[in-house]
């Protein structure tokens, strides 16, 4: 006769370390686009159609032009000259 599984007790630090993992982690990975591309630069690298260090190059630019990208958001918020004559 099977026993019932109990669930689990977790720690504190084993929960915390969950969340890194599920929330951290995938925003320090590139997206499956951004792998393709770097996996091209590879290729291309490896093959020899490009030089290692201009491989490098364009890699860290793209990774720093979307940070910097991720980082801009959109002034939706008004100035409070603009808030004022927006609420009224």
């Amino acid at each position: 006769m099977p026993t019932a599984v109990r669930p689990k007790e977790t720690t504190q630090a084993e929960d915390e370390r969950e969340q890194v993992v599920t929330h951290t982690l995938p925003s320090l990975l590139p997206s499956p686009e951004h792998l393709a591309y770097f996996a091209g630069l590879g290729v291309l690298a490896l093959f020899g159609l490009l030089e290692w260090p201009v491989t490098v190059a364009i890699g860290t630019g793209v990774l720093v032009a979307e940070r910097m990208a991720r980082k801009e958001k959109p002034a939706t918020e008004h100035t409070p000259a603009e808030r004022t004559s927006v609420e009224q």
